[in-house]
């Protein structure tokens, strides 16, 4: 009996890994916008796919989250939204996350027909990206401010380099820092 108590004792003490709590995002591009404007922080925005053959969801957490650096820097001096481009979930057109239809007409003429098209999320955060960011390959990653500013050049895949990846997210800050103090 004293063996199973020593043994209890053993692996709630050496066993047992303490997880930290689960990283936040907003899926909603707009509401993303919003509270970025609010608490006066930049916008890291990730767009991914589930199907995404070169990093999913799941492997940007293990890979880059896993990272103390870079969660920390994510967690208390950005907004992160991820939007994921093949999201089953359905949308109606009156609810595709607020956009400014108008805006978007005057980004491209064949938005208002891809609008009508429109079924789920996935499709709504496919349009947001190419329209706004001129791209249709994921991972892209987007630094930018509340005003849709890019603060850095968005990139993609970064080969799980964790010192590229925040090197890029510290350079965002600093832009970010630099354009308001100017502003």
């Amino acid at each position: 009996m004293l063996r199973i108590g020593y043994l209890l004792l053993i692996l709630t003490l050496f066993g047992c890994k303490t997880e930290e709590p689960e990283f936040k995002y907003s899926s909603n591009y707009v509401e993303g916008l919003e509270l970025s404007e609010k608490l006066d922080r930049p916008i890291f925005l990730y767009f991914t796919a589930y199907g995404s053959r070169l990093l999913s969801t799941s492997e940007f957490n293990e890979t880059f989250l896993k990272s103390r650096k870079v969660r920390k820097i994510l967690k208390e001096d950005y907004i992160t939204i991820q939007l994921i481009t093949d999201d089953k979930t359905p949308v109606e057109i009156n609810d595709t996350l607020n956009l400014n239809i108008a805006e978007l007409n005057a980004i491209d003429e064949k938005v208002n027909a891809r609008i009508r098209t429109i079924r789920n999320k996935g499709q709504v955060n496919n349009l947001i990206q190419i329209s706004f960011f001129k791209s249709n390959s994921q991972p892209l990653y987007v630094i930018m401010d509340a005003e849709r500013n890019l603060l850095t050049e968005g990139f993609g895949y970064t080969s799980k380099n964790k010192s590229f990846f925040y090197g890029r997210l510290k350079s965002g800050l600093e832009a970010y820092r630099r354009k308001k103090n100017i502003d």
